[in-house]
């Protein structure tokens, strides 16, 4: 399914985000325009995603 370590990567990226926007759903419709202070919590998210996308493409390799 994977290229390669890096689209790895970005599919821990978006599925990160995802699942945040999906766990965050609620507090967005609540918050209407001020929700905009919660796409920097989405974009942290989805780097801890990247990062753990590299590692198991990473591990996965290695057996």
């Amino acid at each position: 399914m994977y290229r390669g370590k890096k689209s790895a990567k970005y599919a821990g990226y978006v599925l990160f985000v995802i699942l945040f926007v999906i766990m965050a759903f609620e507090w967005i419709l609540d918050l209407g325009y001020e929700s905009l202070v919660l796409i920097p919590a989405a974009f942290l998210f989805g780097m801890i995603g990247y990062w753990l996308g590299g590692v198991a493409y990473s591990a996965l390799q290695e057996k």
